[in-house]
């Protein structure tokens, strides 16, 4: 008996090592000391490099290393997303020059291929620096929700939705160019800035004729907050629209557009709906096609292809923060 525990104890030693280790090593930013060494293991690993580049006479420089680093959460996020790598401005004075660091901390996110993706300078807490290194996190396709599934039934898709017939409750626009004239025997429809309900107590004697030309119908009249929280494609009610931002949304119930009413931007889609890709790549044609739209961190992203989703989900940070730089140029 006194045999068998001697045997067991250095196997129980060496898994408590072991343990201890492994939590240590998780307590703490992994940083690397070599640029060969973190450029081949992002090129293995396809992580970008997080290079941190500090001084020994920089005092913020020792307490972002002290303070920002040491937090659980950027801990984690620089461990799990980047190849962490700490160098000494003054002992890599050519690599700083060719950067272009002109202040002290900086953080300098680089890309498997070695291309400077971001550059952020000074000391920052953690809340802060959290929230300026995600744009930079390269997440795997699978990180991206794909949420919208073909329907299962073909006669809920908006190719084959069956024509339904006018009836006293459902308000239908006249064709582009037409005058919007009722019959004799019926009140005419009073137009409505916002929202329609699918009934109307204007009269043609209040309500003259107008040759007015219908907003534009967007998504393919597809229910936004059905595609946001069922993740399912439900085509809206003629009869139950809204007007937001010069275009015409349809729902599937009057509580679905409240609900939309009460939060747009929430069910609007990122972009206007338009592709982030094309956009990016500044293609001539960026308008999205509603049957590739895919759910990323709680917003609508509607693609102009499927191809495009794919490239998207290879590297929605980078998209999203050049998609953001582009917008702001066009303001």
């Amino acid at each position: 008996m006194n045999f068998l525990k001697r045997s067991l104890l250095p196997v129980l030693l060496l898994s408590f090592v072991a343990g201890w280790m492994q939590t240590a090593q998780a307590a703490s930013i992994a940083w690397r000391k070599d640029l060969k060494q973190a450029a081949a293991e992002a090129a293995k690993t396809g992580k970008p490099i997080l290079v941190q580049f500090t001084a020994e006479w920089c005092g913020y420089c020792h307490k972002m290393l002290d303070e920002t680093y040491s937090n659980s959460e950027v801990i984690r996020q620089v461990n799990e997303s980047f190849i962490p790598l700490v160098l000494d401005a003054d002992e890599h004075a050519r690599l700083v020059e060719a950067i272009g660091v002109s202040a002290f901390p900086t953080t300098v996110i680089i890309s498997p291929q070695l291309d400077v993706e971001g550059k952020i300078e000074g000391f920052h807490r953690a809340p802060s620096f959290t929230q300026r290194i995600e744009p930079f996190i390269k997440r795997p396709a699978a990180r991206i929700e794909i949420a919208i599934a073909p329907p299962a039934k073909p006669e809920a898709t908006l190719l084959n939705q069956p024509i339904r017939p006018a009836t006293a409750n459902l308000e239908t626009a006249p064709p582009a160019g037409l005058d919007a004239a009722p019959p004799a025997s019926e009140p005419a429809a009073a137009p409505s800035d916002r929202a329609k309900s699918g009934s109307t107590t204007a009269t043609a004697e209040t309500t003259p004729a107008l040759n007015v030309e219908p907003a534009p119908v967007a998504f393919d009249g597809l229910c936004l907050v059905s595609l946001l929280n069922a993740r399912q494609f439900k085509p809206g009610d003629m009869a139950i629209e809204y007007e937001y931002r010069n275009v015409t949304l349809r729902f599937v119930s009057a509580a679905a557009r409240q609900e939309f009413i009460e939060n747009p931007t929430k069910f609007w889609p990122l972009a206007d709906g338009h592709c982030p890709v094309a956009t990016v790549n500044l293609e001539q044609d960026t308008t999205g096609d509603v049957r590739t739209v895919a759910v990323f961190r709680g917003h609508l992203v509607i693609f102009h292809s499927l191809k495009h989703r794919e490239e998207f989900a290879t590297r929605p940070g980078d998209y999203l923060q050049r998609l953001e730089a582009i917008q702001q140029a066009r303001r």
